[in-house]
């Protein structure tokens, strides 16, 4: 296998994240729920370092895992731009932010 090839690294980053996903799929539907009520209908810019922040505070660890890249995936959400992960084990890695453009659930 090649050291570099970007298509593969791509894939298998789905590949993860689906399979962390479907590991997850309680906690995940959970994040995404989450997510829409902090977006507060649209109105304010979600990155995982705030669903995280709220699923800490639940269950006093982090539970997602890598099924934290699964949360923004579909056609709910739209891309706002980066910030930067306050998360220590982030080391300031940028993070995507999502404005929500779904319907109401």
């Amino acid at each position: 296998m090649p050291l570099f090839d970007f298509v593969e690294s791509q894939r298998q980053r789905d590949v993860g994240i689906a399979v962390a996903a479907e590991n997850n799929a309680v906690l995940l539907a959970e994040a995404r729920e989450i997510a829409r009520e902090l977006s507060q209908g649209g109105r304010v810019e979600v990155d995982a370092d705030m669903v995280q922040r709220v699923m800490y505070a639940r269950y006093g660890r982090d539970v997602l895992g890598n099924a934290a890249g699964g949360i923004f995936r579909g056609r709910d959400w739209s891309f706002a731009g980066y910030s930067k992960s306050t998360r220590i084990q982030s080391h300031g890695n940028r993070l995507c932010k999502w404005t929500y453009i779904g319907g109401t659930k």
